[in-house]
């Protein structure tokens, strides 16, 4: 067992790395002082927690960073997006430096858990790095979640999005459950990274056909607008056309009107004429 001190160090710290993750997926809308702030929430809370309900303990975390990011002014939909991508990204790291230093090192993080020192050496050896490597992938990440492609997938198709990220993280979690309860060999890590390197590239390639199809239907009602506006021009054209052809004719019959008048030299019937007939449209006119 791990002593309360060395899980409340390293737990606190592995906290602020998630916190971290989540914040430049979401833009850095987390100052300092809020990312201190929800990391201070989320250990006393889940560390209470963690004792009675161990790891639905999570969910408690996993809601104060949420009600966070949607006090800062991101959706609730991204919110949600952000803090179970970044809690996928910090699990996959955690599993990619654990290997990484039990293979190079031969040193495996379980067998330091008695002193400060030993909390001290986990940090510096297993959790900083596990951070660094999320820190890296949160970058690509963020790039991703910020193309146009992203917002028309999340916008069109909330429900599914959300249903697939709660569906991996839950089996994420139920795979680390499982190593803990029935004691699996470290080596089952190397096994976890792959299966959860396959579940982070189903996400993916679910979020890029999601994505095509996104942006062909906005291709496709861009093409409807601009159906609709064309239809309405060319009823404006006709109706245009159509105000042209009389104007035309009643062109004509004033111009054949006056010259029959010219004609017949009947200037008092000219006067009267116009005073009654055209001065009118002067006066409609202006």
């Amino acid at each position: 067992m791990y002593s309360s001190l060395f899980l409340w160090i390293a737990g606190t710290y592995q906290l602020f790395g998630i916190v971290l993750v989540t914040n430049v997926l979401a833009s850095k809308v987390l100052s300092r002082k809020n990312m201190i702030l929800v990391t201070v929430i989320m250990t006393i809370g889940g560390s209470v927690l963690l004792n009675s309900v161990q790891y639905f303990a999570e969910i408690y975390t996993i809601g104060v960073l949420i009600l966070f990011l949607s006090w800062k002014g991101v959706q609730w939909v991204k919110s949600f997006i952000f803090v179970i991508v970044g809690q996928i990204l910090f699990i996959l790291s955690d599993y990619l430096i654990g290997v990484f230093v039990a293979v190079a090192l031969g040193v495996y993080s379980e067998d330091y858990h008695a002193t400060f020192l030993d909390a001290a050496f986990v940090m510096a050896i297993f959790v900083t790095p596990c951070l660094i490597v999320a820190y890296i992938f949160s970058l690509c990440a963020s790039w991703i979640l910020r193309r146009g492609s992203f917002k028309n997938a999340v916008k069109y198709n909330e429900f599914m999005i959300i249903s697939l990220l709660m569906l991996t993280i839950v089996i994420m979690y139920l795979f680390i459950y499982l190593e803990d309860i029935l004691g699996l060999p470290t080596e089952v890590a190397e096994l976890y990274i792959i299966i959860f390197s396959t579940l982070i590239l189903v996400i993916g390639i679910v979020f890029a056909i999601v994505a095509r199809v996104g942006n062909t239907r906005v291709e496709q009602m861009k093409q409807e607008r601009e159906l609709v506006q064309l239809r309405d021009y060319t009823e404006k054209l006709e109706l245009l056309n159509s105000d042209m052809s009389l104007f035309k004719h009643d062109y004509i019959n004033i111009l054949a009107s006056i010259q029959g008048y010219i004609t017949d030299g009947d200037i008092d019937s000219l006067d009267r004429y116009f005073n009654e007939t055209i001065k009118p449209l002067q006066n409609f006119e202006s």
